[in-house]
């Protein structure tokens, strides 16, 4: 096998120019020099790293805790999968508390979760996102120190959020004594966990790291496309939500002390506008974790049929760490939750659409960038070798569709599209899909991860003669 060069870069600028930036704000919050900012990106719709090259030292501290660059797949144990990394467990639970499982995501997992740490002193509070109140299509992240903060930021948000300010707070109070759960999606975590490595203090607050499943993270463009098809002045909205009241619950709007209640899977929602390709930043569609490698727990909803009749909610949970088993398992014995055996097999058909990612990493690298992407991004991630034909015809009719999206931008995009576009482009986005489907069952994975645990053992056999 040819062997692997890797382009080496000194600082996140080409991230940004690559159309790759995921916007976790990581990069800003730990340069020494104090020279990356978080901007809001008037055209896409999303946060984007922004360095003053003229105070950048090239330190390279930036790079060291940007998801594209040191995101990696490789197995550290035997019980792993190139898709979700490592795994101990898998748990379906639903919340006992019946008003935060019907108010919350997906069965009131995490926020129940929280609750009892909190309320048993076990950590000082949680970091988790709530909304702008200046504009609530944004996230902010923040410490929520009581009960009622954290139910009443209970459900997800889908759109861009950035998590510098919170960190640059934790690294500058510098209190090894306080403990906190922290909530987010894969990209902050890995950011995160990066940055733990760099600071031990952010080690030290940051006790459990919570991730969710993700899929893409909608540009802000994409509501102003869904609230024009529901008549609703943005300027007028009062609060917001996009998910709650049942499961799978309903994008909630607030506006002029009336709420307007659409569901979840409707078109003007999830179903065909913050989904579409038109509105997903082209950092989510090169995203290669789904699930939050680096996390101690990833929590999804319960996509499975069985379950398609459940109108409360439940949580998939994957424990990924002996911390985050020992939580869980402490919380299920003290009745926070109702929970129930599941496998790996059913937490993957659960979230089949986006947790195959490695396909997409792999084909990012052939058909939407050149050798030089290949070289420089993703390059600790394990991709199957063998894409297949029909898997590579379907993608590149796929990429020549959504090539051009990135130079019209999504506030264009939002004011000019109709649903006759957004339609066909839903349609494109199955031919991705069906691709990624197509990858399965493939042998490739089971290869690639016996070939990576054969290689953990013999390493492991082989210190185990050098201590004895």
């Amino acid at each position: 096998m040819k062997a692997k060069t890797t382009i080496k870069i000194k600082n996140i600028s080409s991230v940004a120019k690559s159309n790759i930036c995921t916007g976790c704000g990581l990069c800003a919050s730990i340069c020494p020099e104090n020279c990356i900012s978080m901007v809001m990106d008037k055209k896409k719709g999303v946060y984007q790293s922004q360095i003053d090259i003229n105070k950048c030292t090239n330190c390279s501290v930036c790079i060291k805790t940007c998801p594209p660059i040191t995101w990696s797949n490789k197995p550290t144990t035997s019980n792993a999968d190139i898709r979700l990394g490592d795994y101990i467990e898998f748990k379906a639970l639903f919340s006992n508390n019946e008003i935060i499982r019907k108010e919350s995501a997906s069965g009131g997992f995490i926020t129940s979760l929280l609750v009892y740490l909190l309320n048993n002193q076990i950590i000082d509070g949680a970091i988790i996102s709530k909304r702008n109140p200046d504009n609530p299509l944004i996230g902010i992240p923040f410490i929520a120190t009581t009960v009622e903060e954290i139910t009443e930021n209970s459900t997800s948000i889908y759109g861009p959020v950035k998590f510098d300010e919170i960190i640059k707070h934790l690294l500058s109070t510098n209190d090894p004594t306080k403990k906190y759960v922290l909530v987010g999606l894969p990209c902050h975590i890995e950011g995160i966990s990066r940055a733990q490595r760099l600071y031990k203090i952010l080690t030290k607050n940051i006790y459990l790291k919570i991730g969710i499943v993700c899929g893409q993270s909608p540009s802000i463009f994409a509501y102003d496309y869904s609230f024009k098809k529901l008549k609703v002045d943005k300027s007028n909205i009062t609060s917001f939500k996009n998910r709650g009241g049942g499961w799978p619950g309903f994008m909630q709007i607030g506006v002029n002390n009336k709420d307007i209640k659409y569901p979840y899977p409707g078109k003007y929602s999830m179903g065909m506008v913050l989904g579409n390709p038109l509105f997903t930043p082209t950092a989510c569609q090169k995203c290669v974790d789904a699930v939050g490698y680096n996390a101690d727990l990833t929590a999804s909803d319960a996509w499975l049929s069985k379950f398609e009749n459940d109108k409360i909610g439940r949580s998939f949970v994957m424990i990924k760490t002996s911390l985050g088993k020992e939580i869980v398992e402490n919380a299920i014995l003290n009745q926070i939750f109702t929970s129930e055996e599941i496998n790996r097999t059913d937490f993957i058909k659960a979230n089949i659409g986006v947790i195959n990612k490695a396909y997409k990493g792999k084909i990012n690298s052939i058909l939407l960038k050149t050798k030089s992407y290949k070289n420089t991004y993703h390059t600790e991630m394990i991709f199957p070798e063998n894409v297949g034909l029909k898997r590579l015809i379907l993608l590149y009719i796929y990429s020549i569709n959504i090539f051009p999206i990135q130079f019209i931008g999504a506030n264009k995009l939002s004011k000019i599209a109709n649903d006759t576009i957004l339609f066909y482009f839903k349609f494109i986005n199955l031919l991705k899909k069906k691709s990624i489907h197509l990858g399965y069952y493939n042998s490739s994975y089971q290869t690639l991860i016996k070939d990576k645990i054969s290689q953990i053992e013999i390493e492991s056999n082989n210190c185990k003669k050098n201590i004895f």
